[in-house]
């Protein structure tokens, strides 16, 4: 069994400059996770799409007391808001009160 790391073990093994099996165009892209989500979810079966069936499901199961269906329906119907940084600012007068009054 011969070592790996040895010179002689590597000889005419190098890079190939120009070979034929090389993936010129690269990797495929992929499509956009979201276009292909809207598809699937506005495919329609028996008049109704899926992001029907699926709310619908998480209705009934909130009605049954499912507090995570409830979570969900209810952050998606109202979102929470995003607060805000308030920046002021402060200004300290030092000295007497009342100075310029009698």
């Amino acid at each position: 069994m011969p070592k790996l790391g040895r010179a002689e073990n590597f000889q005419g093994k190098g890079f190939h400059t120009n070979p034929e099996r090389i993936n010129k165009k690269g990797r495929p892209k992929l499509p956009s996770l979201q276009e292909e989500m809207a598809k699937l979810l506005s495919d329609e079966k028996n008049g109704m799409n899926a992001l029907s069936i699926i709310l619908k499901i998480l209705e009934r199961e909130s009605l049954k007391g499912n507090i995570r269906a409830i979570e969900l329906l209810l952050k998606r119907a109202y979102p929470e808001h995003k607060q805000e940084e308030v920046k002021t600012t402060l200004e300290l007068i030092w000295g007497q009160p009342n100075e310029d009054k009698d």
